[in-house]
């Protein structure tokens, strides 16, 4: 079976809704709801958040996720591609000696993700042929 990581963005700069990722919802910020079934999907080495912000991190920190460091401002920008901050990321972890097979991407702003929809996933990504 392939290992692999879940990266979680959550950068700070929201203009449309300031501060979404870490909103209050029923008693948690917004950011809880996609460590926590990430997490509890089994599926994944790691769950890291990938953020420009301290407070952020810290969030993310107190519900399980890791934050290896924080990302840098050129690649937290309004208009910043994803493919920018995932391969810093991807990079400066593998410097780190920290490698998996594949990643999933998990958007802070689908707080009704579960457990059980990421396992369903998981089991057909890997069961199909020539995919990476």
């Amino acid at each position: 079976m392939p290992t692999a990581v879940a990266l979680i963005p959550a950068r700070q700069g929201s203009k449309r809704v300031p501060g979404k990722n870490v909103r209050m919802v029923n008693g948690h910020p917004m950011l809880a709801y996609t460590i926590a079934p990430a997490l509890e999907s089994g599926i994944f080495e790691r769950v890291i958040v990938s953020t420009d912000s301290e407070d952020i991190a810290a969030i993310a920190q107190r519900y399980g996720a890791e934050v290896p460091f924080l990302r840098p401002a050129q690649f937290a920008g309004d208009t910043s591609p994803d493919i920018e901050w995932l391969e810093h990321l991807l990079r400066e972890l593998k410097r780190q000696g920290r490698n998996w097979d594949c990643f999933s991407l998990l958007r802070p702003t689908s707080p009704f993700r579960s457990a059980e929809m990421i396992r369903r996933a998981w089991t057909l990504f890997t069961s199909q042929q020539g995919v990476d």
